[in-house]
């Protein structure tokens, strides 16, 4: 099995977020347990541990949406009204008397709608494609260029979304780690979010980037 960072899983009876893939392939993922102690951050050996998706990590899904699976087939999201007098049927409806299902691109008895859950078990990591923006949704603005040295602060308490001409060709990525030279220059780890890839750079301390959501 693959995954992606940001999915939650249920490993055994214990539901947790993938933080980390090691360089072992598929051989191990590092989560991430909530409970009443604190947040903790466990290696699970996959092929030991039962593991079951539950969301994929651009989180739940909402009509309207469109998805593809582990092997590129596109998935529709849509609402689902039930035959409410079958019990199965109608598990998991919401207060309005629907669910969301997913639909797939060819439509035969076996292509019928699908519950979520169930897709995602069977052909994910799943990715979300296309996604309308909610009534008065506003996409963040970019603030004045700063020296990325300035960002140490922020990124020590959240990771940081900038841009650099250098860095997915000028579009957002996501700073996850940054750390001072003795030679003035900084070495940064950096997240795209369209692969989910981790990228490491080296600038001069001076450097600009564009923060998103304010500046630092």
């Amino acid at each position: 099995m693959t995954f992606h960072i940001g999915e939650t899983l249920n490993v055994g009876y214990y539901g947790v977020k993938v933080v980390d893939i090691t360089d072992l392939g598929d051989a191990e993922i590092t989560v991430e347990l909530d409970c009443v102690l604190g947040t903790y951050r466990l290696t699970v050996p996959l092929g030991v541990a039962e593991v079951q998706r539950v969301i994929p990590a651009e989180g739940e899904l909402q009509p309207g949406d469109v998805w593809k699976d582990s092997t590129g087939n596109p998935w529709f999201a849509a609402r689902y009204y039930p035959d409410y007098d079958n019990k199965e049927d109608s598990r998991g409806v919401n207060a309005d008397g629907w669910r969301t299902v997913l639909v797939p691109e060819d439509i035969s008895e076996a292509g019928a709608p699908k519950r979520p859950e169930d897709v995602n078990q069977d052909y994910g990591p799943m990715t979300l494609v296309y996604r309308e923006a909610s009534p008065g949704q506003v996409e963040p603005e970019p603030a004045a260029s700063v020296r990325i040295d300035s960002l140490y602060g922020r990124i020590k308490s959240e990771d940081v979304t900038v841009s650099h001409p250098d860095w997915n060709d000028g579009k957002p990525v996501v700073l996850t780690e940054l750390h001072g030279r003795f030679d003035g220059r900084v070495e940064v780890t950096y997240g795209v979010p369209e692969t989910r890839d981790y990228l490491s750079a080296t600038v001069p301390a001076d450097t600009l980037v564009t923060p998103y959501g304010g500046a630092a």
